[in-house]
């Protein structure tokens, strides 16, 4: 994975935690593990990808207060 910030190379930091060799970016090892589920599920079937996320949006948008819809 490839620093948002800087594009340089993130590699292992300290424990559960990975941090870019250019710069301050860090991301603990959960989210880095998610992201590379996501990426994966992307690059397997785009159109499953978003309808999954458009469900998990609405569903989301169903658990907030009616006022706080726009």
């Amino acid at each position: 994975m490839t620093c948002p910030q800087c594009a340089g190379s993130l590699g292992p930091s300290r424990p559960g935690w990975y941090r870019c060799a250019a710069c301050p970016y860090e991301i603990s090892a959960d989210a880095w593990r998610m992201h590379q589920g996501l990426m994966a599920a992307l690059d397997a079937d785009k159109t499953t990808f978003f309808e999954r996320v458009k469900r998990r949006t609405a569903y989301l948008r169903s658990l907030e207060a009616a006022w706080k819809h726009r």
